[in-house]
């Protein structure tokens, strides 16, 4: 009965929670790495711990809600990213977390903590939805809300606290990944914004020019150069148009900011 079991829930199809697109991304960006240990945080029903189980990751998955994961030989372990990853330091070789980050309310202990458990030279891949394409930011101008979020926030349900409640702009993203030793390597997008892609012809000369005076006014040689990275990143098609971020970053080293954690 048991191997029965294990085997429906091995070929049963795990429904995606994910925009459309993403997972599909996320894996092209892991075709040519090496195959180690992975942990998927917030993993929910487990299909992307599933695709990383058969296709040669040790794979580990964590989640609030353990009800929902459905995947068949990885192990699962109760994750409450608010409170931390409950993994030793320096255990993984790549972390994936697909759109979860937008979900919490600490998003600098999630990056300190990934920090934590990947070894150096570890792979995050990190997808979270854009702010910053023009859709967004056109909605934001007339509005003052967020396109991803729904109208009204309502403070007293489960999903109003769990849902997008803390979107979160790329350059603030790109900050606290460099602040805990991440350095970006690919930027990419599940899918572009149809208006987006109607008025970049016209709005894209008017933002490059804005983003370069304001980036170029720095005179520290060191942050001139970051800024130079970043101008490449914030005026790229991946990012004025498209839907979703998808965030390839190498832990590049140690961070004075890294808490080593001991888990049992």
């Amino acid at each position: 009965m048991a191997s029965a079991k294990q085997a429906a829930t091995a070929t049963a199809v795990i429904p995606i929670h994910a925009f459309p697109d993403v997972h599909a991304r996320v894996k092209e960006l892991l075709a040519s790495e090496p195959r180690g240990r992975l942990l998927d945080i917030p993993a929910g029903s487990g299909a992307f711990s599933q695709w990383a189980a058969q296709n040669g990751f040790e794979t580990y998955a964590g989640d609030l809600n353990d009800h929902l994961f459905q995947a068949s030989g990885v192990l699962f372990k109760h994750t409450d990213l608010n409170q931390g990853i409950p993994f030793e330091d320096q255990f993984f070789d790549t972390v994936v977390c697909i759109e979860g980050i937008e979900h919490l309310e600490n998003q600098f202990l999630l990056i300190r903590e990934i920090a934590r458990v990947l070894r150096p030279g570890g792979k995050l891949i990190l997808t979270t939805p854009s702010l910053m394409n023009i859709d967004s930011r056109l909605h934001f101008f007339f509005t003052g809300f967020e396109d991803s979020l729904p109208l009204p926030l309502d403070h007293t349900k489960e999903q109003g606290l769990s849902g997008h409640i803390n979107l979160v702009l790329f350059p603030a993203l790109e900050f606290n990944l460099r602040r805990h030793g991440f350095k970006i390597e690919a930027l990419t997008t599940n899918r572009y914004r149809r208006g987006s892609r109607l008025l970049y012809p016209f709005l894209y000369p008017l933002m490059y020019i804005a983003t370069k005076r304001l980036l170029g006014k720095e005179r520290d040689p060191d942050q001139r150069q970051r800024n130079r990275e970043l101008f490449k990143l914030m005026l790229s098609r991946e990012m004025l148009l498209g839907r979703i971020h998808i965030i390839k970053a190498v832990k590049s080293g140690t961070s004075d900011v890294l808490r080593p954690t001991s888990y049992v």
